[in-house]
């Protein structure tokens, strides 16, 4: 099987080439990136999982974060939905806008505000740097660089953290800290962002009140209890100062999927504990001056109840939620069409497998649907609508589709795909480990297969910027079937972390072998943790068990 020719329809280029529908959601993002003044509200769509809200902000990101002239916006704009999606496209005069996009449902790093911010912080930078522009954010850098230095990381840790472009900065901080030399490091930090931003930028970082008496505050204050809560403040207030500088683009996108993998399968917690798994984020949120110019953009299953929390409160008035809902009849037939499925009946055979109601398509249902169609042609085979006649219950429906696509593919592959559903997330240098541990016959070829599947998406954490993850509801599926692959993987993945010395990712794999033993860890560690007061391993093992069932 050739990985050019299987592509996945749910990821990757294929995936924004199918794209199907979706226009109302296209031309609101299109009004808040070139309406003036800026929306000053936050765009929250939500709904049912696998109903392609993902695709839709990867689909945004990369297609629609565009600007154009007010003269060419106010022509644009009094097109209906679907000529407009279409019109943005042929348009070529246009300022492309800095984006950047965190997926909360990557691993527990890519929920824990201290790595969180730090993901941000370094796709803006990477963003800005491509589109010439010169984001600084002071504040936070130097908090961040603070915190780091008191947690024991040395200068080549902490340099890895950060963009590249910054390392002048970052080298002026971690001097000042290795040599306790703090008189003259305001004058340095300021004259380095002059020396890239421009005096008028260096002087208003001043202005903002990065001076001595803001470093010794920040010197004074405890890392884990205190200084850490204030990162999100801090990076929003270098965001803000950054979008009313004069040479600032006039929109900046922050995109935030699956909001919900704060919880995890916990859904009736107390008031206190649920509103505190998002109070950074809500904190962030609130301090970030929208009218500037940045927009915020946030996928999850449910909206949002931040108008109840007790802190860091953030009103319905101020959010605009909209509802992602299944694909229509006409749309699910674009999509295979695009897919290259063209036979009549085979279509509506797939159409109506994949519907959930009337006229109601499930995207992801139809997708492996298309994948299973694809996988057999790319091995001789050609399915008709008798093989999709017989439709199974709806919670039966991801199995049936997931073991019909597996009979078309290598007995290799398969079987990596059963190890590869015990992992939270995965690159190839995992894969390469769980092959050479479970004797199946890994290669370069048989990865990029694997990684163009429908459910499997890219994924990015701090480790590395080439990782993926199997669709949540596939691994909540594998998770329920007693797979002897998938078990030995888990115990091969609690050795591997263990002797990564990550007890978190050991204790998953551990409670997946055997659901007592991993409790009993688990509550064992965080407890010698807490009386340690070692808070980074705590927040670790609290994220983790929001995929353990206790």
């Amino acid at each position: 099987m050739n990985p050019e020719q299987n592509g996945s329809l749910t990821n990757g280029h294929l995936a924004l080439q199918y794209f199907t529908n979706r226009h109302q959601f296209t031309k609101q993002f299109a009004e808040y990136l070139n309406d003036s003044p800026p929306p000053t509200k936050i765009l929250f769509f939500h709904g049912d999982g696998g109903n392609g809200k993902s695709l839709l902000l990867k689909f945004l990101r990369e297609k629609y974060c565009k600007q154009f002239l007010p003269t060419i916006w106010q022509q644009l704009k009094t097109q209906s939905h679907d000529e407009l999606t279409t019109a943005i496209e042929k348009v070529e005069q246009y300022t492309p806008i800095p984006t950047a996009l965190l997926d909360f449902g990557h691993n527990e790093q890519s929920r824990d505000h201290f790595y969180s911010l730090l993901m941000l912080r370094r796709h803006l930078g990477i963003a800005a740097k491509k589109l010439k522009y010169k984001f600084k954010f002071p504040h936070y850098d130097f908090a961040c660089v603070w915190y780091l230095h008191q947690s024991g990381k040395s200068k080549e840790e902490i340099k890895t953290l950060f963009p590249p472009e910054e390392m002048e900065l970052i080298g002026v901080i971690m001097d000042a800290l290795a040599q306790s030399f703090w008189a003259n490091l305001i004058r340095s930090i300021i004259s380095t962002l002059t020396k890239y931003s421009g005096l008028h930028l260096g002087l208003a970082w001043q202005q903002l009140g990065l001076d001595k008496h803001w470093v010794e505050q920040i010197k004074a204050m405890n890392p884990d209890k205190a200084l850490i809560n204030q990162l999100p403040h801090w990076f929003a207030q270098d965001l803000n100062a950054i979008m009313q500088t004069d040479n600032a683009p006039s929109r900046i996108v922050l995109f935030f999927d699956t909001h919900d993998a704060f919880w995890g399968h916990e859904h009736n917690l107390p008031q206190e504990s649920f509103f505190y798994r998002d109070e950074w984020l809500r904190q962030l949120l609130s301090d970030l001056e929208l009218s500037t110019g940045i927009m915020v953009v946030i996928a999850g299953r449910e909206e949002p109840r931040w108008a109840n929390s007790p802190k860091f409160m953030i009103s319905q008035e101020k959010i605009e939620t909209q509802l992602v809902w299944p694909l229509s009849e006409a749309d699910a037939l674009i999509y295979l069409q695009n897919a290259d499925i063209s036979e009549t009946d085979l279509q509506q055979a797939l159409i109506q497998y994949a519907s959930v109601k009337p006229n109601q398509v499930h995207p992801f249902f139809l997708s492996l649907c298309a994948d299973v169609v694809l996988a057999a042609k790319q091995r001789g085979t050609t399915l008709n609508a008798l093989d999709f006649a017989t439709i199974p219950e709806m919670n039966l429906k991801s199995k049936e589709l997931t073991n019909r696509l597996l009979r078309y593919v290598d007995k290799e592959i398969e079987y990596a795909i059963h190890a590869l559903s015990a992992c939270r997330t995965f690159n190839r240098e995992l894969y390469f480990t769980l092959g050479d541990a479970l004797h199946f016959n890994a290669t370069p070829p048989t990865f990029e297969i694997i990684t163009q599947f429908s459910f499997v998406w890219h994924s990015q954490s701090e480790e590395s910027e080439n990782g993926y993850r199997i669709h949540d509801l596939l691994r909540r599926l594998y998770h329920q079937q007693r797979n002897v692959t998938k078990t030995e993987a888990h115990g091969i993945l609690e050795q591997h972390y263990r002797k990564q010395e990550k007890v978190a990712e050991a204790i998953y794999h551990s409670y997946y072998q055997n659901p007592a033993r991993g409790i009993e860890e688990w509550n064992e560690v965080f407890i010698t943790a807490d009386n340690l007061r070692n808070e980074t391993l705590c927040r670790t093992l609290q994220k983790i068990r929001n995929e353990l069932v206790f």
